[in-house]
């Protein structure tokens, strides 16, 4: 809890430092894998990943960048100044801030109850950029934590476009394609199709763009021949 865990620093960095040594050996899946892979494609201005996991296997499976909205297991952060950063040799309460050397006011890099998630600006501000050709694939979450019209808006609801894969799907009125497998199994069926649909998209945009630049030709022709 945000509002006690000072008063109980040295057995929250104990319990906290045993989950990151639990991590260190932890090795990414296929799912992970894949996600990757689409991100190292299609770039990350194409391919958005938001998750709620607090380890780095996305990291670990080459993912180039990553939104943790619940914070980073591999992170501490200083509640004084409010830098985030890796600790070089250990993970323990001894660890003070580079930034403003304060050792007390240093958390592990997890959100806990009642704490701010400043990177749910990013998922919100992604509820109001995602548009009807936007690809959303939801993973194994019950929406419990963050509901689903807090990053989806009604427009995207029933979307073909939607994909959710859960081995229990929940909601699945939002969704075009529900998918009962686990993270690994889903994807690893999924994953030529989401390939297809977005190399489809680079296509119909450079249609699009140069069909955009035809019409903008001819309407500067007919204006020369008004003109002369």
């Amino acid at each position: 809890n945000f509002n006690t865990w000072e008063e109980h620093r040295e057995e929250v960095f104990d319990f906290y430092s045993n989950r990151r040594k639990d991590m260190l050996s932890a090795k990414p899946n296929e799912a992970h894998l894949i996600i990757a892979r689409l991100q190292q494609k299609f770039g990350t201005n194409r391919v958005k990943i938001f998750t709620q996991n607090g380890d780095n296997l996305l990291e670990q499976a080459g993912a180039i960048e990553v939104c943790h909205l619940h914070g980073n297991i591999m992170e501490l952060r200083c509640v004084s100044c409010n830098n985030w950063f890796a600790p070089i040799e250990e993970y323990s309460s001894k660890v003070a801030c580079p930034v403003c050397q304060s050792e007390k006011k240093v958390k592990p890099g997890v959100a806990f109850f009642n704490e701010d998630c400043p990177n749910y600006d990013d998922l919100f501000l992604f509820k109001k950029q995602v548009n009807p050709q936007d690809i959303v694939i939801v993973v194994g979450t019950s929406f419990n934590v963050i509901a689903i019209e807090r990053f989806l808006p009604q427009s995207r609801r029933a979307s073909k476009l939607n994909y959710q894969i859960n081995i229990a799907p929940e909601h699945d009125d939002w969704f075009g394609k529900n998918i009962k497998m686990s993270a690994s199994s889903g994807f690893s069926s999924l994953h030529k199709e989401i390939e297809l649909l977005m190399e489809c998209s680079i296509v119909s945009h450079f249609m699009l763009s140069i069909t955009n630049l035809i019409e903008k030709i001819n309407s500067k022709t007919q204006e020369l021949k008004s003109s002369s």
